[in-house]
């Protein structure tokens, strides 16, 4: 999944649930709970460095 955010070259925002990135060319800017139909998760928010 790495692999291919890195080389899309327009994307500079991602949002992950359960698992944060494990890329050094994002950063995580904020986690949170999130409701889903089965149960709360923990949702994170990536930015994409220059």
């Amino acid at each position: 999944l790495n692999t291919r955010l890195n080389s899309l070259p327009q994307l500079s925002t991602v949002i992950t649930t359960s698992k944060t990135l494990s890329s050094s060319r994002f950063k995580l800017v904020t986690r949170a709970k999130i409701q889903m139909r089965w149960g709360v998760v923990f949702a994170f928010i990536h930015k994409k460095e220059n």
